[in-house]
């Protein structure tokens, strides 16, 4: 699954990038912009965590240069993960959703600095210049559940519950090409809160999550957190 994911990520990006080849794009007003997510990263899950996440939403215009945007998920598991600070699970599995609220600011690639300030940026190129693309700043809202096996499968199998809520300011660029397809990357810094339970669990022993050091299976704890996502879309009058 990681690898079709990849592979679909790169095909899209090398047909966005001919795409923007043709200079002069007719400028639109759009309202709605249904998306999938192409790629995602929290702080500290990548470090200890082995899943994907396939996630859609909406993003609707509220104002102008400002919108919100819902986008649920659901958590899919990439195989026992073990070695590289990742924990040992069998398996993960579970759900999310994001709540954001978006200021554009009205600049763009054309305008020279975009690339210096925020480089993964920098291939997106030319973009419908409205009120939903451009630079902006986010406030996003993030929920998180996770069910993770654990254990000998033989012995000792169980089960952890893992429930994580987070806050970020993020920062971000939104192209629309001439055909109105939506290319939107993100990244943001902020707070995250982790509590964990386990059932069935016989014996003490433990993991810890990096680099905080607070047990998978049980207990919670509240620590600073990044994001990264990517994701396409068509944008809708």
């Amino acid at each position: 699954m990681k690898k079709i994911k990849i592979s679909i990520i790169i095909i899209f990006l090398s047909i966005y990038s001919h795409a923007q080849e043709h200079p002069t794009i007719e400028n639109n007003n759009h309202k709605i912009i249904a998306k999938v997510s192409l790629s995602s990263f929290a702080f500290p899950d990548v470090f200890n965590l082995y899943y994907g996440t396939l996630s859609a939403g909406v993003e609707k215009s509220i104002s102008k240069n400002t919108s919100v945007s819902l986008q649920a998920g659901y958590i899919l598991n990439y195989g026992k993960s073990e070695g590289l600070s990742r924990i040992s699970a069998n398996s993960v599995h579970g759900f999310n959703t994001n709540l954001e609220y978006r200021k554009y600011f009205g600049k763009y690639s054309d305008d020279g600095l975009i690339p210096l300030l925020v480089f993964p940026f920098w291939f997106q190129g030319k973009t419908q210049q409205n009120g939903m693309s451009g630079l902006y700043y986010g406030v996003h809202l993030h929920g998180q559940n996770l069910n993770i096996s654990r254990g000998n499968n033989d012995i000792n199998t169980y089960l952890v519950n893992r429930k994580s809520v987070a806050t970020h300011i993020k920062l971000g660029y939104q192209s629309i090409n001439k055909s109105n397809i939506v290319l939107d990357q993100g990244i943001g810094i902020g707070i995250r809160y982790i509590s964990s339970n386990s059932k069935n669990k016989s014996g003490n022993s433990n993991d810890f999550e990096f680099p905080y050091s607070k047990p998978l299976d049980n207990g919670d704890k509240l620590f600073f957190s990044w994001t990264y996502h990517l994701n396409i879309g068509f944008a809708f009058k």
